[in-house]
């Protein structure tokens, strides 16, 4: 997860409450880093608060796990693609893809890891001017005769 995705993720809704991680600026080097915002006691099973979020520059790093369960009730399909060949014509790794649908429409998202692809996806459903572009031809089904 990067800092510009986490970002659009945040701007469209994406819940930024109770997240494993978090993206924000660290004090020392200006720069953007994880902090981790929960603590687990293994000998317990209990989880702890630590790193409260006040700063509007963090924002959630959703883990694979919170992304997929965010596009619930939809079937994913995640797939790693191989298009590209190497020089001697060996397949080899492209990108992350994933996809679901409905009844009616049909969404996808890419990326160089499966977080990234899932957020990818997640924000294109969010999105309505993605369904008419992601859309299978348009077709929708009109009943049996």
């Amino acid at each position: 997860m990067n800092y510009e995705l986490a970002k659009q993720l945040k701007n469209a809704g994406f819940p930024q409450e109770n997240r494993e991680k978090y993206l924000t600026k660290c004090c020392s080097h200006g720069e953007w880093g994880i902090i981790y915002s929960k603590w687990h006691d293994s000998s317990t099973g209990e989880w702890g608060n630590g790193h409260e979020l006040k700063d509007q520059d963090s924002y959630a790093a959703p883990t694979l796990e919170e992304l997929i369960e965010a596009i619930e009730p939809y079937g994913i399909k995640l797939e790693k693609r191989h298009e590209n060949r190497t020089p001697e014509g060996y397949l080899k790794f492209s990108r992350w893809y994933a996809d679901c649908s409905d009844a009616d429409d049909y969404w996808f998202g890419e990326g160089d890891t499966p977080e990234i692809a899932i957020a990818n996806l997640w924000l294109n459903i969010q999105d309505p001017n993605k369904r008419a572009k992601t859309a299978i031809q348009g077709i929708h089904f009109r009943g049996f005769k």
